[in-house]
Formats: structure tokens, C-alpha cells, sequence
């Protein structure tokens, strides 16, 4: 198994949006469309199984999404299996679970591959940067950092709590960018590799947790 660090996979996601710059350009990604203009087939199944999003075949290239899911949930689960198609063919399993089940337990490394990927094909950090240094100096309480969440998930299509993974997982690029240092000279590392080098960077989703806290008391 090739062992994409979170550079690389950021790398690779954005040679993918080079090269169909047409689809991923404007926002929300239009991620289904993008699976039919490159020969992916998009089916919908009303699954039972509780938890299971959607699922892929990497042999028959072919994802199949829970259609009881809302858009913003049909469009991370499509990204995330997208990613499989991309990057895992060669792997073992040949057909991957969106969700995952007790009978079907995830290959955590693979699962954070299509994660990660997903999450930078939705909301690309060279994006969503500027606009935390534009909006977060203009949040005084949590609730203005929940209202400016919401707004951020609006526009890219996403959940709000997609949106506060997002942050956690990019609290060492954001601390990065707001103190001055630009996109292309940010240091882009994983939260493991982060806790090996003893790098500790509080999360904006922490930091206005107890701004919360203190507006309360």
C-alpha cells in the first residue's frame, strides 16, 4: 500500500482540479457530475443497513449512494468514495463501504485517505484560509463561530460539522496562515505526524469553545 502523507494527497487533489478545473473551480463541487464526465457511474439505493452511506466498486468503477441521505451528506460520501476509485485499485479490498459496518470493519489508513482527500476536494484549504483570516477576527462569542460554520457549509455544500473537521484538521495550516506565512509556504501535516513532532496548536473549534465558556459566566 502507498503511503500518501497529507501533502501528497493535497498535491494530488489539486492536480485533479487542474485538470477539470471546469467542475471543481465553483462551489459547492459538482462531485456526482464530475463521477459521469470521467466514466464513474452514480447509482441511488435506499440502504437499511443503519450508518452505511454509500459503497464503490473499484472493479466495475461504480459508486452507489444511500438516496434516504440530504445533499450535503450524498456529496462527501460520493467525494469520499471518488478518492477510493483514485488512489486504492491496487489495495486488497476491491470494494470499499462509506460508513463502514460491523461485518465490514475500515482499513483506518485508507479510510483517512479517502477522508482527507474528500475533505480537500470539497473545501480546498488554499479556500477556506483566506476566509477564516477574513471572517474569524469578526467572531466575538461561539455564537458568531457557529453562524460563520453554517455560512462556511452553505457555501461549500457541506455539513456544519464537516466544516468543524475541517477546522480541527487543519488547525496546524490555519495557525500557520493567520500568522502571516503564505499558502504555498505552509507546512501541511497530518495530526499524528503533528503529535510525533510534539506539535500542539489549540483548534479555532476549541479556542471558541471557552469563549463560550467565559461569555457565559
Amino acid at each position: 500500500m502507498r503511503s500518501w502523507n497529507k501533502e501528497e494527497l493535497y498535491q494530488f487533489i489539486a492536480w485533479v482540479r487542474g485538470k477539470n478545473a471546469d467542475r471543481l473551480e465553483s462551489f459547492p463541487v459538482d462531485v456526482i457530475s464530475l463521477c459521469h464526465e470521467i466514466g464513474v457511474s452514480v447509482e441511488w439505493y435506499n440502504f437499511r443497513t443503519h450508518g452505511l452511506k454509500g459503497m464503490v466498486s473499484v472493479e466495475e468503477d461504480s459508486i452507489i449512494l444511500n438516496g434516504r441521505l440530504p445533499l450535503e451528506e450524498v456529496r462527501a460520501c460520493c467525494a469520499h468514495e471518488l478518492v477510493h476509485l483514485a488512489l486504492h485499485r491496487e489495495e486488497a479490498p476491491h470494494f470499499y463501504l462509506c460508513g463502514g459496518t460491523d461485518r465490514s470493519p475500515p482499513d483506518r489508513m485508507l479510510e483517512w485517505q479517502a477522508n482527507e482527500g474528500a475533505a480537500e476536494l470539497l473545501v480546498p484549504m488554499h479556500i477556506l484560509l483566506p476566509m477564516l483570516k477574513l471572517h474569524v477576527p469578526q467572531c466575538r462569542d461561539h455564537d458568531d463561530f457557529e453562524q460563520m460554520k453554517i455560512f462556511l457549509a452553505k457555501l461549500f455544500g457541506v455539513t456544519p460539522r464537516a466544516i468543524a473537521t475541517r477546522l480541527e484538521a487543519l488547525r496546524y495550516e490555519i495557525d500557520q496562515y493567520i500568522k502571516g506565512i503564505p499558502i504555498e509556504e505552509i507546512r501541511i501535516l497530518s495530526l499524528s505526524v503533528q503529535k510525533v513532532l510534539e506539535i500542539r496548536i489549540e483548534s479555532l473549534n476549541t479556542k471558541f469553545s471557552y469563549i463560550s465558556l467565559d461569555y457565559a459566566c
